[in-house]
């Protein structure tokens, strides 16, 4: 979580705390700026993953969740953050726009997403959601495989 800004370190460590899991012993983290990798092994005995990649930024993003729920030890919770276009207040057009253009320019685009697409997408992957709330103009969630 060092890679994290002091906000998002905060914001990620008060909702795991909320949830009952910031002394999971059996947590996993997955960086936003690192690349590790991962095989069978790895998984065995986790009991929480922590993705700390804003879910906007992964490409096929339907693979990356499949892959997820594939190799997570049953009952396990997923967890991590997404920014929903459909909930940012005071975004007026202009800024919108801006963004898009940034967005086109930038390698790391960032795909919009809505919270009802999330919803969908981890239910047709077989996640159960337990969690998903916004704080500070990103939603958070925890979700279980089955």
């Amino acid at each position: 979580m060092d890679k994290l800004g002091a906000e998002e370190k905060e914001t990620f460590f008060n909702y795991l705390d909320w949830l009952g899991l910031s002394n999971d012993p059996n947590m996993l983290i997955l960086s936003s700026k690192l690349h590790y990798y991962y095989d069978y092994e790895d998984f065995k005995g986790v009991t929480t993953l922590l993705n700390l990649k804003k879910l906007n930024l992964i490409k096929h993003l339907d693979v990356f969740l499949k892959n997820v729920y594939n190799i997570l030890p049953p009952k396990t919770n997923f967890i991590g953050y997404f920014s929903d276009g459909k909930t940012r207040s005071g975004i007026g057009i202009v800024s919108r726009m801006y963004k898009k253009i940034i967005n086109f320019l930038d390698s790391r685009i960032e795909t919009d997403l809505s919270r009802e697409y999330i919803v969908r997408l981890f239910k047709s992957q077989g996640f159960e959601i337990i969690d998903m709330r916004d704080i500070n103009g990103l939603t958070y969630f925890r979700t279980r495989n089955d």
